[in-house]
């Protein structure tokens, strides 16, 4: 039997010559299993199976130079082959989409990004002597004496004295957060409204409960429980987040990035507070890493390349 019993059930298993099988059903349709090996070929890493030819990712590997890879994604609207290039240093300096994106970085000697290009024009960054990202096309950023973005043009940050963020404030909405003494956050206030998290604090603390104006939402690795109704998470090799299918197996939430974590597609009426590498995406567009906050747009290339918010 499959994975629902009395639904599901197949004689024999027929593998092609690459890491993908199909199953012969007794109802229509198929189920596609891949296989992931570790380095040493001796040992299974990873098995994933799917039911839906809309399903990601469908592949992904490398090309035929070590510095170039390929990755192959689906969504509900739209299916990209994206083609990535690096340099000798193993810097992303291409992104080439099938679909017409194409995104191109240059760097500076110490390894910052000083050029972005993609469809829409170029954007240029400007660094103090610290690496600290001073100006993108004319907005200035700002910083305090301990490394600490103080503003980006669209935001301003406050921090507590263990330099870990406490607010933020944008388009006019103050965002707050609280922490326990480990530096785990326990809550975000937006516009007044309390979310309260209850947490497996083991490794990276995750999210187990979320508690919001009485509703609480249960996570589980791959899960999610809305309203008595489990939730789906399907993500592709990085752990972003590339759709959500609901308790009936459907595709309620299908999305797609850039390189660098920003959002190029999302389709779909379902809802996810998961995102880009599997992480918490906060109202304020950042990203929360649980040791520190992640700006996509924000290029990387420095110590402050992931999280020029705080340094967790």
């Amino acid at each position: 039997t499959g994975f629902a019993p009395g639904q599901w059930s197949w004689a024999k298993l027929n593998l092609s010559s690459g890491a993908a099988a199909t199953l012969p059903l007794t109802t229509t349709g198929l189920i596609t299993m891949g296989l992931w090996m570790r380095e040493d070929g001796l040992q299974l890493d990873r098995v994933l199976l799917t039911t839906d030819t809309n399903y990601i990712p469908t592949g992904f590997g490398p090309a035929e130079s070590s510095r170039i890879a390929t990755q192959t994604t689906l969504s509900t609207t739209i299916t990209r082959t994206i083609v990535y290039t690096y340099d000798d240093l193993y810097r992303l300096t291409n992104a080439n989409y099938s679909t017409g994106e194409l995104f191109a970085y240059t760097y500076d000697p110490a390894g910052n990004r000083k050029t972005q290009t993609t469809l829409a024009g170029t954007n240029v960054y400007t660094y103090d002597a610290a690496n600290r990202l001073t100006e993108v096309d004319g907005v200035t950023y700002g910083w305090d004496n301990n490394g600490n973005l103080l503003s980006d043009g669209q935001r301003t940050f406050t921090y507590d004295s263990a330099n870990r963020l406490t607010s933020v404030v944008n388009a006019g909405v103050n965002t707050q957060y609280t922490y326990n003494g480990d530096g785990d956050r326990l809550a975000q206030i937006v516009a007044g409204v309390t979310t309260k998290y209850a947490l497996d604090p083991t490794g990276l603390a995750q999210v187990l409960i979320e508690t919001t104006s009485g509703q609480s939402t249960h996570y589980l690795p791959g899960l999610a429980e809305y309203d008595t109704a489990w939730a789906y998470y399907l993500p592709d090799r990085l752990g972003n987040l590339r759709q959500l299918a609901n308790n009936t197996g459907q595709v309620a939430l299908a999305q797609s990035y850039d390189p660098f974590g920003n959002l190029l597609e999302q389709t779909g009426s379902g809802q996810s507070i998961f995102g880009y590498t599997g992480e918490q995406i906060d109202p304020t567009g950042l990203v929360f890493l649980r040791a520190r906050y992640y700006n996509p747009l924000t290029p990387p290339g420095t110590s402050r390349r992931c999280c020029p918010i705080h340094r967790g």
